[in-house]
């Protein structure tokens, strides 16, 4: 008996080891055809973390809607995406090859137009974080239907960070990472007798990645000789 449970739990283990993870997104989708737009419509993705770091991007039961009229298109599906990390931790993904557009799993639509069209070709680039979802979309269509097709998922405005980093007598001795417009508070330096340490071009907030010299600067003083109560001469 111990033994069965011990091939049970394995066996649940393996399982949750090799489980896809899935994130839907719900964001705005504007369509043009030919230069002219849509009003946005909110719509789900669903995106899937494989196990060997790509992604699925799942686009399904799209509906154009203009107007009073809604054009059921049908399942836009990309698998085994690579994925990569730009600087500001955002992933970014792209695909660009023919694909066919399969039936909704809608069952109220009678008719999908995407398998009439045959292979599209496609193109498209991504970005994503954990809740936020930017996709472009471009379908060159003039050969068949006489449409240039473009779908845009979401926006880019997507956090920006900037690195300062802080150089002190030519070594750098900090450096951080600040999400744009935020104060740059530079590091405490040693105290040296007879010196003050001074950075020299230190912005209020960043808005660029940003290098911050400083260096020691020798104090001045100020010698008075002075005879009784009154100065006789001052350097």
């Amino acid at each position: 008996m111990k033994k069965t449970l011990l091939l049970i739990l394995s066996a649940f283990c393996s399982l949750l080891a090799g489980a896809q993870a899935m994130k839907t997104y719900t964001e705005d989708l504007v369509v043009s055809i030919n230069g002219e737009s849509t009003e946005p419509q909110k719509t789900m993705v669903t995106v899937v973390e494989n196990t060997d770091g790509t992604i699925d991007f799942r686009l399904e039961n799209f509906s154009l809607v203009s107007g009073e009229a809604t054009m059921p298109v049908g399942n836009i599906v990309l698998s085994d995406l690579p994925v990569a990390w730009d600087k500001d931790g955002i992933r970014e993904f792209a695909f660009n090859d023919s694909i066919v557009i399969t039936e909704g799993s809608d069952s109220t639509v009678e008719m999908w137009l995407g398998p009439m069209l045959g292979s599209v070709p496609l193109a498209m680039k991504g970005r994503m974080t954990e809740d936020k979802l930017y996709v472009t979309i471009d379908i060159d269509m003039m050969a068949t239907l006489g449409q240039i097709i473009k779908v845009v998922l979401g926006d880019n405005n997507f956090p920006k960070y900037y690195v300062a980093t802080f150089v002190a007598e030519g070594d750098t001795v900090s450096t951080q990472r600040l999400l744009e417009g935020d104060s740059i508070v530079a590091p405490a330096m040693a105290e040296r007798e007879g010196y003050t340490f001074q950075w020299q071009n230190l912005p209020d907030h960043i808005t660029a990645d940003t290098v911050i010299v400083g260096s020691y600067v020798a104090n001045i003083y100020k010698v008075y000789y002075k005879v009784g109560d009154e100065v006789y001469k001052e350097y």
